[in-house]
């Protein structure tokens, strides 16, 4: 498990369609470097015994019950809508 993680950076980005300047890239390099040696870490630490959590906060008596409340009036919150359509919000469309 110790093998060098090689991320190219540029790649990664390109396939997220970012720019980067050779700074930024070389930034998130240092830093990607960074999280992957602290997960290495993580790796090390002795969990024999440890019961599993389905999830991080597996705490009880934290929080809030479930109650019903009423919601916003309908048209109330349309009437401020810049467009609407019908029932709904009319928005922008954004992907091409």
């Amino acid at each position: 498990m110790d093998k060098e993680l090689t991320i190219n950076v540029g790649y990664v980005a390109e396939l997220a369609q970012l720019r980067l300047t050779p700074e930024e890239e070389s930034r998130l390099d240092g830093e990607l470097k960074q999280m992957v040696a602290y997960f290495r870490n993580l790796q090390k630490v002795d969990v024999a015994g440890v019961e599993p959590m389905i999830y991080g906060g597996a705490l009880k008596g934290v929080g809030r019950a479930d109650a019903q409340k009423p919601s916003l009036d309908r048209e109330a919150v349309l009437q401020q809508a810049p467009e609407r359509l019908g029932d709904e919000f009319k928005v922008p469309r954004i992907v091409e």
